[in-house]
């Protein structure tokens, strides 16, 4: 019937989502579309017998095509930096960096990006580009990112998870008191996070976990800079967001870990995830005496001089 005439199929979407469509004789694939996305707006799919590819049009098909796989992709002039890391953008509202060079190309790109949401506040496809290039962009620009998206996108699924990221990174930055939060011992036994952490040392929060080489690798690094640490001042609490409660137990006592460590099986979508805006690991936070933050994701090299600025280790 489709080989012969028009057909429709009418969708009451309640979230744009992607899809793609195949055109079949008996269990045989004549034809197929790229992915496209579906809104509760008209969208024609034009199959040509003489093609192999289907054509999407309507919607915000068109602009999606064009910026399927490039959309907001970090300029090489600053991905390659040697002065730029995620946890940059992570440790002020606003971008701040002594390299005069990397803020003028920082502030470029995120002009450039507020710039095309504005012009395209409607589309999924802007708002899919943010969550993904998240990591990259300073709270500052998020929020005006967020502020002019229209409300329907605000609403969706990943809108209400793309402004609750912004405000847990707004609880994140320095100078903030440690979110509350609960996770479990060995014994299964449920701590809460403010009895984790002393007021009388600073505390660093490792996170991991067992399947993670790069957290494995670091663990190593941790454990020589636990070796000089002046306990009397400064912990090291382990978190895994492992959700094999045994691989955890497995991997640590691989790693011999010599200070206490807890575990939260939500994994990704857990509690500690979420309310430190895990997207990758290993990450770590210190807290200082008075439970809040005071430095955020510190390389192993970074925190040494930290622990020593601060005269946290042993003569």
């Amino acid at each position: 019937v489709i080989l012969k005439k028009n057909t429709s199929l009418s969708l009451n979407v309640s979230e744009p989502f992607y899809c793609y469509a195949e055109l079949m004789i008996g269990d045989s694939v004549v034809a197929s579309t790229n992915g496209f996305i579906v809104t509760n707006t008209t969208i024609n799919i034009l199959f040509d017998n003489t093609k192999k590819n289907g054509n999407v049009i309507g919607g915000e098909n068109t602009y999606y095509d064009k910026h399927r796989t490039l959309l907001f992709d970090l300029p090489s002039k600053i991905a390659n930096h040697s002065g730029f890391n995620c946890a940059l953008l992570k440790s002020d509202y606003r971008i701040n960096t002594p390299d005069i060079r990397l803020q003028y190309y920082l502030r470029e790109y995120e002009n450039n990006i507020l710039d095309e949401v504005k012009k395209n506040s409607t589309y999924y496809t802007i708002l899919q580009g943010l969550i993904n290039v998240k990591e990259c962009l300073s709270l500052e620009t998020l929020e005006k990112c967020l502020a002019s998206l229209t409300d329907t996108l605000k609403k969706t699924k990943i809108g209400k998870e793309f402004a609750t990221y912004i405000k847990n990174s707004k609880n994140l930055l320095p100078g903030q008191q440690v979110p509350t939060f609960f996770v479990k011992d060995f014994k299964e036994i449920e701590y809460k996070s403010d009895t984790l952490h002393s007021n009388t040392k600073y505390t660093i929060i490792d996170f991991w976990a067992s399947w993670c080489t790069p957290c494995r690798v670091q663990m190593k690094e941790l454990k020589k800079i636990y070796s000089s640490l002046d306990t009397s001042k400064v912990q090291i609490i382990s978190i895994s967001i492992d959700t094999d409660k045994e691989n955890w137990l497995k991997a640590c006592k691989e790693e011999d870990i010599l200070w206490k460590s807890y575990y939260d099986s939500g994994g990704w979508y857990g509690e500690v995830s979420k309310k430190f805006n895990l997207t990758y690991i290993p990450q770590n936070r210190i807290i200082g005496l008075s439970g809040k933050i005071v430095a955020f994701d510190l390389g192993m090299e970074e925190l040494h001089s930290f622990l020593e600025g601060k005269n946290l280790l042993n003569n």
